[in-house]
């Protein structure tokens, strides 16, 4: 071993391998809630390796879909009956899951953020990505009479945001959205915010924040 190299402290390397394999036991669990529409299709777009290698492979894509699976375990928990991929009323799109509330149905899409500099105005910052992926999803004016969600993991670049997040904690100061949010998006009833959990078993986000249109 030469002098400069590094070696994680044990306790450090044993949490990232449990990660892992909570990662792992995540995607077979979403699979096996038998929800999907075509395994195969999932399987092969989003898990094997493409037979043909990308000059510049996405960098992010195994997190989206393991914030997808997380996302689709928790609702499925909460709601009972998941459905995956429903077409939006335009067809023009459709969201990655459908779940029936008590309150009505709910057409939920998910984002994984990757946020590239501190974030100390947390409430803005959610409030613009929930509003960037309402329009960006369901803004179509032709899909403006149901009922939307959002869900957003803070899985990728945590260290943006982790801080603030503690510190609010601390505080006991509550995230709450922009008041512009609920005009901005007519359609959108909910929004949940969640974190992975650090174990080695099926991971649910932990939801630290839900906002719900008054």
């Amino acid at each position: 071993m030469r002098d400069n190299d590094r070696l994680e402290p044990p306790e450090i390397v044993g949490s990232w391998f449990a990660q892992a394999r909570g990662y792992l036991a995540t995607i077979d669990a979403y699979v096996s809630l038998g929800k999907l529409k075509d395994p195969r299709l999932f399987v092969t777009k989003k898990l094997a390796a493409p037979v043909e290698p990308r000059a510049v492979p996405p960098g992010s894509e195994m997190l989206d879909t393991l914030a997808e699976c997380s996302w689709g375990l928790w609702l499925h928990e909460q709601f009972g009956n998941l459905e995956e991929a429903r077409v939006l009323p335009s067809e023009d799109r459709d969201a990655d899951f459908f779940v029936t509330t008590k309150d009505g149905p709910l057409w939920v899409d998910c984002i994984s953020i990757a946020p590239t500099k501190d974030r100390a105005d947390l409430n803005c910052y959610f409030s613009r990505v929930v509003q960037n992926k309402w329009h960006e999803k369901f803004g179509l004016e032709r899909d403006r009479e149901i009922r939307a969600a959002i869900a957003v993991s803070v899985l990728k670049n945590q260290e943006f945001v982790v801080s603030f997040l503690r510190f609010d904690e601390a505080s006991g100061k509550a995230w709450e959205p922009r008041e512009s949010l609920w005009s901005a998006c007519p359609t959108l009833e909910r929004a949940w915010f969640g974190m992975p959990p650090w174990h080695d078993r099926p991971q649910q986000p932990n939801i630290f924040a839900t906002w719900k249109r008054p």
